[in-house]
């Protein structure tokens, strides 16, 4: 467990997951705090412009920190498992001629560099869904008319991380 904790904090410091388990933190309180002073019907879905287009019970803003949490486990699970295998070649998802030719050096730059783009898409998962919670609750307070455009500008560093992921991991799997 100690190597497995020092080997992951070489690549990635562990201070820097303070931040996505606070907003964690902050969606399991903020949703339960909030949960009774809601009307009995609140938002559960939102159009392209942010307005509201979906309605349900109160009680359905209750399932955003249970998936915030699971977002949160499985992302930081995929990152230990990653960051912990001895043989980071297992982990690529290539075929076997293509993984013979990566070399030891080639493999840990990948392990490197696909566990700092995890965490970086964690944070951003969890910093999209804390957001929605925030604004759904808002919004069935009737202190926002809705969510707006800002639930999609979390998207292009969603997309930009997805493509640089796979772009840079090819780079790296094919060049010599």
């Amino acid at each position: 467990m100690g190597n497995m904790l020092t080997k992951l904090q070489k690549i990635l410091p562990l201070r820097f997951e303070l931040i996505p388990f606070l907003m964690v933190i902050f969606v399991i309180y903020f949703s339960a705090v909030n949960v009774n002073n809601l009307p009995d019907t609140i938002p559960t879905h939102f159009n392209f412009q942010g307005q509201a287009d979906g309605w349900g019970g109160k009680n359905g803003i209750l399932i955003y920190p249970g998936m915030v949490v699971f977002i949160y486990l499985l992302f930081t699970g995929i990152i230990i498992a990653l960051a912990s295998v001895r043989d980071p070649k297992s982990m690529i998802n290539l075929p076997d001629y293509v993984k013979s030719k990566i070399t030891v050096e080639k493999a840990e730059l990948l392990r490197i560099f696909m566990v700092r783009c995890l965490f970086a898409l964690k944070l951003t998962i969890i910093a999209m869904n804390t957001f929605l919670v925030y604004g759904n609750i808002q919004t069935a307070l009737g202190d926002w008319s809705g969510l707006g455009y800002w639930p999609m500008l979390f998207l292009i560093p969603i997309m930009g991380l997805v493509f640089l992921m796979l772009y840079r991991s090819l780079r790296i799997a094919y060049t010599k």
